[in-house]
Order: structure tokens, then C-alpha cells, then sequence
């Protein structure tokens, strides 16, 4: 296991370490408050596009201490994150209290998990906190070329930012060797471990396929694993997927594509999706859900709360979904509940616009009834949620990249996804918080959240470094060719047999 250089990421790792021996395997993240029901006929049409009400903060800010640099060359303050006795007086202090109330094994364990990340949240500053809500490419700052090594220019604003997450692209990932030097580089550099994302779907959507020099399984589009109707080639393509991402270090997966395709005109989304129907493709999207998470990636639906249904691509246009939210119900948001009943770690949000169920042009990204009121509130889903990318032109069309981040997290999202001009989102996300547009108490629910599913899926604790030799075992290898040839010989079959 490689030294952790810094000691911000040390005390981290101890805040969490003593509980990667008992945690359990990830369960799905339903509000028990607000449960999902079991059909989507029994969602209520969301309220109105309103905000929700801003709760006055009873936090005040962390007292500074010298060290950290923030944006713009001042001094952000910093507190020191728990350390090892602390945790361990928290850890014996819930397991009393979890003893006393005679809880099941794994509600103690839960309660211990919880109060180890309420422990983390608490020493963090609003500055730590504000970057855990933004995902980032790596890429040339002035550029924005992807980077395949890290230059002093990205190292200077990721340390300034520290991010909760990172992207990477096809010009990222060249080789094996180079992918895990990367990967390995990134998280070395974090104070707080991260999301280290791609969108690995299969199909024409595959990153790690992109350079031709990774030797990567080549996975099928979501049509054709559709076509066969076999949800456990579903599960089996979401563990081949998750074993060769994580051979190189990735922990998080922009997929599975849980739309279904009722618009035949539909360019964007076409063989990324499962198909026509929303059973077959509920039933897959759970499958591939669970077969990801098995081997330790985090699954992340999209496009909620569906894109089967549009014509237009929101990376060069404005959209509208005029469907009404009748058929929304009966079709486009299956899918989604299912993936939630299996476990999805994270949903995406599309900027899609949906004037039927919000009653506005607002993009579903930026608008709370589609976000807090629909996806919380009513499918009780209590997981992260994080936008789709912010430098798709339905939202630069739509609002300057400071207003839309900072409108993303009021309407409920905890990640902001590639933001246009990071810095500038940065720095008006920690001003909304200090001037009280954004409550430190609704910031701490996104940390929380976000905190809450690295542990869980053991990224906050330290992780064995990828290797070449462990990866060149994993990536590609035969047993993951063999189910490619069975997804296209089932596929076929079936085709033939109508």
C-alpha cells in the first residue's frame, strides 16, 4: 500500500479506516421516510417549479488556521480532520448506544458508518466542502485539451479546488501503464479520496476503448444485450465492465443508460439504450446496476427523468420533452425505479426541458420539482444526484456557468458534472453559501451524501495501488471476450427466430 503524502488525506483515511471491516455490502438508498411505490402509477404529478425554502444555518463558519491556499491567491481556512482516539471514542460511543437500543448487527454497523461520516463532515471547512460538490475534467485549464499526464497548471487548480470527483475521456486513457500512473497521481493528490468517473456504457460509448492501446473488452451497445432479453447477460456485462474499470482504478461508472427509446427519430441516445420497452428495460438497467456494484463500481443512471422520448442532442441545442407526465409515469420513469430498487449509487440528471410536469422551460437539471420533488420526494430516492454536464449548450444557452451551478445545487443535485469555467463555479458556490443563498445546512446534506457513498463503497478507506501486471490479467482477458461472443450468438438466435 503506497504512503498517503498528505496529511489532510491521512486523517481522512483514519476517520474511516475502522470501518472497512464491517461494512456491508451496498444496499439501495430509499428514503424511509418517502418509499418508492411499486409502480410508477402511484407518483403524484410534482409541484410547482418552486424552490425549496431556505433553512437559516445554525453552523457558523470553521475558525481559520493557516496553510491551505483558496481561489484567487488568499488563505482558506482549515481545521484539522479527526484523528485515530477521536474516532475510535465515536466509534465506542455509537456502538453503546446501537447496544443499548438492542439493535440488529447491521443497524449498528450503519449507525457506526453514519456517525464516522458525520465526524468527517464536521471537520471540514466550507471551502473543503464546496469542492466535494464539483466533478472535474483533466484537462489543460486554458485549453481544455484532456490530459494524459499532469501538468503544474491542472496541479495548481486541483489543489486549489480539491474536487470531489473527476471525468476522464478517451484522450486521458492512452495505455495501461499511463491510465493507472494517472489515476494513481489524482488520488494522491486529494486530501479526500474521489470519484475517478467515466462513461463506460459499451457500444459507442466506451472510453477505455478510445486510444485502441488499451486492450479493453469490447463490450456491445445496450441495444444489442437488449435484444437478447436476458438480464443475467446484463448483470454479467455491468461485473465485466465494473472488473476492467477498476483494474485501472475508476470506481464510478456514468452508466447504466436507464431511458427507454419510444422516439425512433432519437439520435442521441438510439443503441445506447435497452430498447422500446419499459419493462425489458427496467429489468436489464437493475441487472447491470447490481452486476457493476458487485465488483465495487458506483452505478449512475441517466438521463432522469428520461431522453428516449426527444429528437434533439442538449450538447449543441436546447430540448423539450413535450410528453405528458401521464406517460412519463407509465414508461419513462420504470426504469429508473428499478435501477433504485437495485442499489444505483447515483442518478444524473438530464438538461432536458419537461414543461408538462414542471410548468416551465427551466431544464430538469436546474429545477426542483424534477429534482427534490420528483426524484426525492417521490421515488424516495436518498442516494447522490449529480447534473449532466454543464458545458452541454442547453444549459450555456440557458444561464451563465456560475448561476446554473449555484441553481443546480438549490433545486436539490449534490454534484456539479464538468462545469464551464470552474474556478468561476467554485468561487460562486462558496459565495452563495457565505451569503446564505445556498444554507451551510443544505450544502452539508450534498456532503454527507457524497461522503456517505465513498464509504461505502470503500473509496474514502485506502485502497491496494492498481497494477500493470494485476490489470493486464483483468482487461480484455478471455473469459470477458467469451461473453461477448454469447451476447451476439444470443442475440442472433433470437433475431433469426421471429
Amino acid at each position: 500500500m503506497k504512503n498517503i503524502p498528505s496529511l489532510h488525506h491521512a486523517a481522512v483515511v483514519l476517520a474511516v479506516l475502522f470501518i472497512s471491516s464491517c461494512a456491508s455490502v451496498p444496499t439501495p438508498m430509499k428514503n424511509s421516510a418517502a418509499p418508492a411505490p411499486s409502480s410508477p402509477t402511484g407518483i403524484a404529478r410534482p409541484a410547482a417549479a418552486t424552490e425549496p425554502a431556505a433553512e437559516t444555518s445554525g453552523q457558523s463558519e470553521v475558525p481559520a488556521s493557516p496553510g491551505a491556499t483558496a481561489p484567487g491567491g488568499g488563505v482558506a481556512a482549515t481545521k484539522p480532520l479527526p484523528n485515530e482516539p477521536a474516532l475510535r471514542q465515536t466509534r465506542e460511543a455509537a456502538i453503546a448506544s446501537s447496544t443499548g437500543s438492542k439493535a440488529a448487527p447491521q443497524q449498528r454497523t450503519g449507525a457506526i458508518r453514519q456517525t464516522a461520516v458525520d465526524e468527517l463532515l464536521s471537520r471540514m471547512t466550507v471551502e473543503q466542502k464546496v469542492g466535494q460538490l464539483l466533478m472535474i475534467t483533466v484537462s489543460d485549464p486554458t485549453t481544455g485539451l484532456e490530459l494524459a499526464s499532469l501538468d503544474s497548471r491542472f496541479r495548481s487548480l486541483f489543489r486549489t479546488l480539491q474536487p470531489g470527483g473527476v471525468i476522464l475521456f478517451g484522450g486521458n486513457l492512452d495505455t495501461v501503464p499511463q491510465s493507472i500512473r494517472l489515476i494513481n497521481a489524482l488520488q494522491e493528490m486529494s486530501r479526500v479520496r474521489l470519484f475517478v468517473a467515466t462513461d463506460e456504457e459499451g457500444g459507442t460509448v466506451s472510453r477505455l476503448t478510445a486510444s485502441g492501446r488499451i486492450p479493453a473488452t469490447a463490450i456491445p451497445s445496450a441495444q444489442v444485450i437488449g435484444e437478447t432479453q436476458d438480464p443475467q447477460l446484463a448483470y454479467e456485462t455491468g461485473r465485466v465492465i465494473g472488473e476492467e474499470m477498476g483494474a485501472l482504478g475508476f470506481n464510478m461508472d456514468l452508466a447504466p443508460v436507464a431511458d427507454v427509446l419510444t422516439n425512433p427519430r432519437n439520435v442521441v441516445i438510439g443503441t445506447r439504450s435497452f430498447g422500446t420497452q419499459a419493462q425489458l428495460v427496467a429489468r436489464m438497467v437493475a441487472e447491470e446496476v447490481r452486476g457493476l456494484q458487485s465488483v465495487g463500481i458506483c452505478a449512475v443512471l441517466k438521463h432522469f427523468p428520461g431522453h428516449g422520448g426527444t429528437a434533439n442532442d442538449t450538447h449543441i441545442s436546447t430540448v423539450v420533452d413535450p410528453e405528458p407526465f401521464s406517460t412519463m409515469k407509465r414508461i419513462a420513469l420504470v426504469p429508473f425505479e428499478r435501477g433504485i430498487d437495485a442499489g444505483a449509487s447515483a442518478i444524473l440528471i438530464a438538461h432536458v426541458e419537461y414543461p408538462d410536469v414542471t410548468g416551465s422551460r427551466t431544464p430538469a437539471s436546474l429545477s426542483p420539482a424534477i429534482v427534490n420533488h420528483l426524484l426525492r420526494r417521490e421515488l424516495g430516492f436518498n442516494g447522490v444526484i449529480m447534473t449532466d454536464a454543464m458545458n452541454m449548450a442547453a444549459i450555456t444557452k440557458f444561464a451563465p456557468p456560475d448561476e446554473a451551478a449555484v441553481d443546480a445545487i438549490r433545486a436539490g443535485c449534490d454534484i456539479v458534472l464538468m462545469p464551464q469555467d470552474v474556478p468561476a463555479v467554485y468561487r460562486a458556490l462558496l459565495a452563495a453559501v457565505r451569503d446564505g443563498s445556498i444554507p451551510e445546512r443544505r450544502l452539508d446534506e450534498s456532503v454527507r451524501r457524497i461522503l456517505a457513498l465513498k464509504e461505502r463503497m470503500h473509496i474514502l478507506t485506502p485502497q491496494a495501488e492498481a497494477t500493470v501486471a494485476e490489470a493486464d490479467s483483468i482487461i480484455g482477458n478471455s473469459t470477458h471476450r467469451s461473453l461477448v461472443r454469447r451476447i451476439f450468438a444470443e442475440e442472433t438466435e433470437r433475431r433469426t427466430s421471429y
